[in-house]
């Protein structure tokens, strides 16, 4: 029972922590969504945030595929796996910049 009640307060204590900046630097964050009237630049500002994650998102992903190769020590299992993880990381940059590319192309000739 202890156990439980140590890894509650380990979460709820680290959720505390995580959500701190947010509380303290509220009044002064700037939003990107300010004076967006149409919906062409509402959705360009939403998928340049949405862009931003996934790249975030694949640079964890190609950090962990090099770290899972580092640290196989021979195996040829894990040394499979991370170069997978890190093409998998490189593939999925190209899909979300070539569909970034595609909807601004189209985005452009509807005006």
């Amino acid at each position: 029972m202890l156990n439980i009640k140590n890894k509650f307060l380990a979460l709820v204590t680290s959720f505390a922590l995580w959500l701190f900046p947010f509380w303290v630097f509220a009044e002064t964050l700037y939003n990107p969504m300010s004076g967006t009237k149409d919906v062409p630049t509402l959705i360009g500002k939403i998928l340049s945030i949405v862009i931003g994650i996934i790249g975030a998102i694949a640079l964890v992903m190609f950090i962990f595929g090099g770290f899972l190769w580092m640290t196989s020590a021979g195996d040829t299992g894990s040394i499979k796996k991370g170069k997978d993880t890190m093409v998998y990381a490189v593939l999925g940059l190209v899909v979300v910049f070539s569909a970034r590319a595609i909807l601004s192309f189209v985005f452009e000739n509807l005006k």
